[in-house]
């Protein structure tokens, strides 16, 4: 199913009940959609009792294949393409990307300074896992092969001048310490407390939503507070659509940062030769994710 589903009480266990019996209570103040899902999403069983959401189902994979054939047949063309669309967003929304991450920060702060103790479940509840075991899972599902990629690489290419990727460089009187403060205190908006907030703001608002609410556990259920019934039919369904793509882009991101760092690193080990070509880089970058997944 690509929502998860709220907790049902055939499964739950007796002391947990109550909580379970309270989210489902406490769902129903959202009006349902006409479907046959969770809160009448669309839902389709097919044999075994596999059950899926057909629409968003096919429209993410068609999503997804129609980029792969549309990279995979120009792909020249289609880095071209994509390095200029990505200039564009730079340049246009920078000042929306900086902004936003800080107004989320000064909102999550009070949030939690206020809310703190509410659990993300039922008040009688306790954790599945030990703290440390939530503070390894963040950093996996989190930050994880970009902080290693990046964590040396990215303070040493805003410091140095070269590389013009630092608007403090080349002004003509900061020193190298200087320029080495303006690289960590960049390097820390992209990895530090603005990073987090992302993860932070969509998994308080989705464990919320559902574990306390009883809604389904999937991106849409976010905004029904919001938009009330349409959260369950298209618009919902195009939002789940949109979060699937950027999801597995994503993912694709990091394996592809993984795999260059473990041929560059097998290639100074000389496991590898140093002088493969494009063609041998790449099959070597996919056996390296394909041992990894």
């Amino acid at each position: 199913s690509v929502c998860g589903r709220p907790r049902d009480r055939q499964s739950t266990p007796p002391t947990m009940a109550g909580s379970a019996g309270a989210a489902a209570a406490e769902s129903e103040e959202y009006e349902r959609g006409y479907g046959a899902g969770p809160q009448g999403m669309r839902e389709v069983t097919l044999c075994k009792g596999f059950t899926f959401n057909p629409v968003v189902s096919i429209g993410a994979a068609v999503m997804l294949w129609a980029f792969v054939i549309t990279v995979s047949v120009d792909q020249e063309g289609s880095m071209e393409n994509f390095g200029e669309w990505k200039t564009w967003v730079t340049k246009t929304f920078t000042w929306l990307y900086i902004g936003s991450q800080d107004y989320w920060l000064l909102f999550l702060v009070p949030l939690c300074y206020y809310y703190g103790h509410v659990k993300l479940g039922g008040d009688d509840e306790k954790p599945e896992y030990s703290d440390m075991s939530y503070f390894c899972m963040v950093f996996c599902a989190g930050v994880a092969i970009g902080l290693i990629f990046y964590g040396a690489s990215e303070p040493l290419w805003h410091m140095l001048s070269g590389t013009g990727a630092n608007r403090y460089n080349n002004n003509g009187y900061s020193n190298d310490n200087q320029m080495a403060q303006d690289a960590i205190n960049v390097t820390l908006f992209h990895w530090g407390l603005q990073a987090w907030v992302v993860y932070a703001l969509t998994a308080v608002s989705m464990g919320f939503l559902s574990y306390r609410k009883g809604l389904p556990l999937c991106f849409r259920t976010t905004l029904a507070p919001l938009f009330g019934k349409a959260t369950w039919g298209w618009f919902g369904d195009a939002i789940d659509i949109v979060t699937i793509v950027t999801i597995v882009a994503g993912l694709c991101t990091s394996l592809g940062l993984g795999a260059k760092q473990i041929v560059a690193g097998l290639q100074r080990l000389e496991v590898l030769d140093s002088d493969l070509d494009e063609k041998g880089l790449t099959n070597a970058a996919t056996w390296a994710i394909v041992i990894i997944t």
